[in-house]
């Protein structure tokens, strides 16, 4: 056990959390760590906290601060820990979250003897108490170590097999710099991230050892579900992030998964649509021209013909096309009826 694993930890506002977090890492059984700890300008005492561990802990110097001038968010956080990572891997932890003392441990073991590029550990979702309060995250043990199982996987239908997390998976670290893997956007970068490494991993590796406690924090939750104004700029960025998604896409399509792939793609299109028609009148300002928008955010990146060589979902494909190239006005109202349905 002597090579460097790199632990990468934004922080941000979480003085109530970040001893517990920090903590987990400092008692790892596995010991060759440096901790990147990226303090992107909160006005709490989080950093304060780090600090007088990075002091008195007998592991502390193995904590590195590395300050932003100005808040970025959490993208940016994971993109400065990529640049100044000397960990052969890299795993990124959030500072309200914390994991099991041999979790870093049964995840270098398992990279190193299958030589996986990326190595995914299950999660638990625990509350304040540290006590499991719902279902999810729990992975079977497999591993992918062949061109294309992994891809086979994800795409073998529309749901989801993997968890679509960037925390709690070691990387390898020639993997992210091979393939200029970085983070984008402030929301669901993890989607973003993972549908740009997943085409890229050749192996991967499941374990269904429990290494990461993820805390649910219901005063969030309340709070984002209970919104009365929602800012324009965030649905922006939704646009945005699917152009992003769409674009990349493209360069799949002599994928034998591209079929699936798109499916999923057009799937969240459809939400992103379905979410802004719901939520239309809580949106603050109002978007110029956005029914011009959102006829381009659901169009679908495949000609007709293309569409009819999909060997799966060819026929819901179709029904995506069609919607996606009628009149704006005819495809917003069905968009409208199939968000009052919640069938999106």
């Amino acid at each position: 056990m002597n090579d460097k694993i790199t632990i990468g930890i934004p922080i941000y506002q979480v003085e109530e959390y970040v001893t517990t977090c920090i903590e987990s890492v400092l008692c790892q059984t596995y010991e060759n760590l440096e901790i990147i700890a990226v303090d992107d300008c909160g006005t709490d005492k989080s950093i304060y906290l780090l600090e007088q561990l990075q002091r008195t802990h007998p592991r502390g110097n193995q904590i590195n601060i590395i300050h932003h001038t100005e808040n970025k968010g959490i993208s940016e956080c994971r993109n400065t820990i990529i640049e100044h990572t000397n960990g052969k891997y890299i795993y990124f932890l959030d500072s309200d979250d914390y994991i099991e003392p041999n979790a870093i441990e049964l995840l270098y073991t398992a990279a190193e003897e299958t030589q996986s590029q990326v190595t995914y550990g299950s999660f638990r979702y625990v509350d304040s108490s540290g006590n499991n309060c719902k279902t999810g995250g729990q992975l079977p043990n497999k591993k992918f170590l062949k061109s294309g199982e992994f891809q086979h996987y994800v795409c073998q239908d529309v749901k989801m097999h993997v968890n679509i997390t960037s925390w709690n998976i070691l990387f390898l670290s020639q993997f992210i710099r091979d393939n200029h893997l970085r983070f984008h956007f402030r929301k669901i970068e993890d989607l973003v991230f993972f549908t740009d490494f997943y085409p890229f991993a050749l192996r991967v590796v499941f374990l269904s050892d429990i290494t990461y406690n993820y805390l649910v924090r219901y005063n969030s939750i309340t709070s984002r579900q209970s919104r009365q104004i929602i800012p324009a700029k965030e649905m922006e960025t939704g646009f945005n992030i699917i152009e992003y998604v769409t674009c990349n896409a493209k360069k799949l399509t002599k994928k034998d998964y591209y079929d699936v792939h798109c499916t999923k793609l057009m799937k969240h299109k459809l939400n992103i649509v379905c979410a802004y028609l719901k939520h239309r009148h809580q949106i603050t300002p109002p978007i110029a021209d956005d029914q011009h928008r959102l006829h381009h955010v659901i169009l679908h990146p495949n000609t007709f013909f293309e569409i009819l060589k999909f060997r799966r979902y060819r026929f819901l494909n179709l029904a995506f096309f069609i919607l996606s190239h009628l009149p704006v006005k005819i495809m917003l109202s069905i968009c409208s009826i199939i968000a009052k349905k919640g069938w999106a």
